[in-house]
Formats: C-alpha cells, structure tokens, sequence
C-alpha cells in the first residue's frame, strides 16, 4: 500500500518497550556551553526562526577560541565573526 501511495508515509510499528531517542549533541561530544544572563538577553533579540542557528554558531565560536562559557564579548566577537556587527 506505501507504494502505490502518492505522498510520503511513515510506517510505525508499534514495539513492546519504549526506545530512548539518543541525544547526539551529547556523544558528538558537543555539550551546551553555560550563558551568562547578559549574553543570552542579546540573544534573545535574535528572531526566533534564527535564534537556535544562532546560538549554535555562537557556541561554536566560543569553543573554537577555548572559551568555557558565553559572555557578552564572546558574543560580540562570534557576531562580529559572522558579519552581523554587534
């Protein structure tokens, strides 16, 4: 019947226990770093379809430069980064 189907279908079976979806941030070893209260209000001013993009270049960035946290100047530097000022 999925064949034949015009559109996508997704097929579940329902199983006897529940499976835990993995979360990979986790084991790709990429844990959320900490924000200071200042740095994730400025990211708040982000619109909310880009803010989680947001935050992940963000973190990225402080990871790169060794950082262990988010504070406003790692902010404004990965922004500067990115081209979109401060």
């Amino acid at each position: 019947m999925a064949r034949g189907a015009d559109t996508n279908v997704l097929i579940v079976a329902q199983g006897e226990e529940e499976v835990a979806a993995p979360d990979l941030r986790t084991e790709a070893g990429d844990e959320t770093l900490f924000w200071d209260d200042d740095a994730e209000a400025r990211l708040s001013n982000v619109p909310r379809f880009a803010r989680r993009m947001a935050r992940r270049g963000v973190e990225d960035y402080a990871r790169e430069q060794g950082h262990s946290r988010v504070t406003l100047q790692v902010y404004h530097q990965a922004r500067k980064r990115f081209g979109m000022g401060t």
